[in-house]
Formats: C-alpha cells, structure tokens, sequence
C-alpha cells in the first residue's frame, strides 16, 4: 500500500474573544503532545506520517497561567508560502497550488474554542481522518 507522508504544522491560532478596554497581558501558553506517529520526536510542531484512510489524534495542551478565566478561538489553516518564500499562516482567500492533494483544514476536526480556567493546563484534541490519496 502506498504511504502518504502527511507532514502536518498544525497552524492552530489561539486567540481571545473577549477583551477589556484596558490593556490586558494574554498569560497562556501553547504545546503539542507528541503523537505516536511523530517521524521526528524534536520537532515541537506536529511532523506525522498517517496512511490514507487512517485517523489520528493529535492534542495540543492549553496552560493559562493568570488569575482569570479565558475562553480562547481556535482555527486550523493550511500554511501558504509567500511571493518572498515567506511561510505565512492564517487566512487566505486565493488559489492553493493544484500539487497540494488537500487542505489541513478539510481534514482536521477540532473544538472551534475553549474555555481554560485560571491556573489550569487542558489538552484540546485535533481528529486528523487521511483521506483515500
């Protein structure tokens, strides 16, 4: 069977959808738990290797170290290179190279936010499902 090396930077973008008037400092931080099918256990983004057809989770962990609740948007986008061979994330509105076989986002099932309580650390799943090629 021939195997899709599915190399996946999970771009997921973890912002706040409630913010004061007054300057608020974002105390949380973002880390991935290493996947069984991580090809290199250095990298701190996810590099995995899944069949087609196969499904994975992939967990990130959310730690929220200020005194206050947040509730936290999350978002999953494939990453696009610029005209400068810049590597940029978010948002994109033209036209994906017709090499790329699929979006991230496509293939990707994952809460669309999240409330973290003060002080506390939670693991957020991401349900990757290859598709057949």
């Amino acid at each position: 069977m021939r195997r899709l090396l599915f190399v996946m930077l999970l771009c997921v973008s973890f912002r706040p959808i409630h913010l004061l008037a007054e300057e608020q400092t974002i105390s949380y931080t973002v880390n991935t738990v290493p996947s069984t099918k991580q090809v290199d256990t250095k990298k701190t983004y996810f590099d995995v290797k899944i069949n087609p057809e196969e499904s994975e989770e992939l967990v990130v962990q959310v730690h929220n170290s200020s005194n206050t609740p947040v509730i936290l948007s999350i978002d999953v986008e494939t990453a696009k290179t610029n005209s400068n061979g810049v590597v940029e994330y978010g948002k994109y509105n033209g036209d994906y190279s017709k090499s790329l076989p699929f979006k991230v986002e496509d293939v990707v099932e994952y809460p669309s936010e999240v409330k973290v309580e003060a002080g506390e650390t939670k693991e957020i799943p991401f349900l990757v499902q290859m598709p057949k090629s």
